[in-house]
Parts: C-alpha cells; structure tokens; sequence
C-alpha cells in the first residue's frame, strides 16, 4: 500500500474501500510541496493524491488529482474546491485500476458513470464496471480555441449499444446544474450510441453519493435502483424522448420506450436535423407501433399532417408537447 497519513486512510475507508482496492488504487498522501508541484501552485497544505493510471498512453501526460485537506479557497472565490486538477490541465476520465479494462471495448457489459474517483472504486469492488468524471461537466474540457468539447477519454470507451447507467449524487433532481450537466452527458453519449439511463440515489436529509449508498445498503439494493432505472431527459428538450435503438437488433431500428432526442427546440432547426441524420438517430418509422410516453399521449393513428419528412427521415410530433412549433404544410407529408 502506497505511503497514506492517518486522514487519508480514514477517508478512503470512509467510502467502503477496502485495503486491497486502496492498494491497487495507489491512492496516497503528498506533502504541501509536492501538491504544489502536481499541481503547479500552493494549496497551502497536504493532500490525498488520486493518480490517473491510464493516463500515459496515446501521448497523454500523467495526470494526477488531489483532495487537500483544506479545501482550497483563494481570494475572490466564492466557493471552496474540495478537489484540484494540476493548473491548465485538460479533464480527464478516471478509469479505476480495479477495473476490467476489457470491459471497456465490450458493449455487452453495462457500465456505470459517477462523479468522483472514490465511488468508481467502490462501485467496481461491489462487482459494478464503473468509471468516473471528476465533476459533473467534465466530461467537457476547452481545446485551444477556448471552445468546449467532449474530452479525448471518452473515445477509450466503445459506447456503441451498450447500456450506459449514470449515477449522480442524491440531489441531482434539485440541482439545476448537475440536470443540465447529466441531460447533456445523456445526448452526448447517445450520439455515441449508447443506450443510457439514470439511476436516482434516495434523497434524504444529507446528500448521499454513489459510494455512500453502497458503503450502507450495499449491492442488492442497488442493484433494486439499477433496474428501476429512468429515461433521460436530454439536452434542449426538457422532456423524455419516446424511443430508443433496439438492443437485439444490430441495425437501426428502434423500439417502444424512449428515444434519443431528435426534435431540439424547434422542427424547422435544419442544423439540428442534420446532426441526427449524421449521428444515425432520424428514424423510418411504422406507424402502427408508434406509443409516446410523454405525458401518456398516444401517438399512434395521428393524421398524416403530424408527420414531418427531411431527407427522407420521418419525425412524429406528439400531442401536447410543449415547446414545439409546427411546420408549414409544404414541409408536411
């Protein structure tokens, strides 16, 4: 086990690790002087390192986070940093040394997503695959034109009809920011082709993580939560989407349930139908199967007017949906 003060052991085990995935985590203690040189300012005392194993490959440098045991709180910051990333450091995906890598290149494997390296750990050692970003948008980093765009590290995982849950902490339903971040992480990996869900953590009086819903229900009840698991909403809709790519047939054809959004804010966004027909998701549907589940609305039988053509895709507008305006009857098939 690598060198850990008393604190940063008491953490670790706080989450429900154990000494052996402590070890294999090489999780360790790092004096004020080395924090400052991972991360290239003083943080004005120690921390509990977490190395990125994974990051040498493909030309990436070593990475390495830390926990300082005072969070870091400079002049005209409003809020404290419980963690830091080595300053002027893309954000990276953390893929737990405790983890079957080759479930990453195998879509039959479900696969977890959390917010922070101790709940992958502790998720992989109950028996559930799981990486992690460092905060809820950092699965984003900003390339050299300042533009923000998804990280490298997500290409390490083959997304393609896998079953992707992401877990974030209990008060992501109160949270404007972590649903914005968990609705555009959703859209993002479904133009990857995942088939995404989210599993909701109990909400109680303090907010509980991943780890702390393991460490004190443990994995059956869990695994109760996984399979009770929710649609998205994705990204600039505000609503669920209705269908979703068959997982028993490899080609694309979908199913009754839900759908990776294709509507966006408006029918008549033609940048937004040509991202979908580029990302495969635009769908030739059969009428007669079609079954919203937005609001209960069915949408089998509506009249012709209600479907939309682009390049020979078809869109179905559902009743009652908020936010969506009509085409003009020359764009109607």
């Amino acid at each position: 086990m690598e060198q850990l003060n008393d604190n940063h052991l008491q953490d670790l085990k706080a989450s429900g690790l154990s000494d052996e995935t402590i070890k294999v985590s090489r999780c360790h203690s790092v004096s004020q002087g080395v924090a400052k040189d991972i991360v290239g300012f003083d943080i004005g005392c120690a921390a509990l390192a977490f190395p990125y194993h994974h990051a040498k490959p493909n030309g990436f440098p070593e990475f390495t986070r830390l926990k300082p045991d005072v969070p870091y709180q400079p002049s005209g910051w409003t809020k404290a940093a419980k963690y830091l990333s080595p300053k002027k450091s893309k954000n990276r995906l953390y893929i737990p040394p405790n983890i079957d890598c080759s479930v990453l290149q195998n879509p039959t494997a479900d696969l977890l997503i959390t917010e922070g390296e101790k709940k992958a750990l502790k998720s992989i050692q109950e028996g559930f695959p799981c990486i992690a970003v460092a905060g809820v948008w950092n699965w984003r980093s900003k390339d050299e034109s300042g533009d923000s765009r998804p990280i490298e590290d997500l290409d390490r995982v083959l997304w393609k009809k896998r079953t992707v849950f992401i877990c974030f902490d209990s008060d992501a339903v109160t949270n404007p920011n972590v649903m914005d971040a968990e609705s555009a992480l959703a859209t993002e990996l479904c133009s990857r082709g995942a088939l995404v869900k989210v599993i909701r953590l109990p909400e109680g009086t303090n907010k509980i993580g991943l780890d702390d819903f393991l460490t004190k229900y443990g994995a059956d009840e869990f695994r109760k939560l996984q399979k009770a698991a929710q649609t998205p909403v994705f990204e600039g809709t505000g609503w669920r989407p209705w269908w979703y790519v068959s997982e028993k047939n490899s080609k694309r054809t979908f199913k009754p349930g839900v759908l990776a959004d294709v509507l966006a804010e408006t029918i008549g966004s033609l940048d937004r139908w040509e991202k979908w027909a580029v990302q495969g998701f635009p769908i030739n549907f059969a009428k007669a199967r079609l079954r919203s589940i937005t609001g209960g609305a069915s949408i089998i039988g509506l009249p012709p007017k209600k479907w939309t053509q682009r390049k020979g895709y078809f869109i179905i507008v559902p009743r009652r949906c908020p936010n969506v305006k009509e085409e003009s009857s020359d764009r109607i098939r």
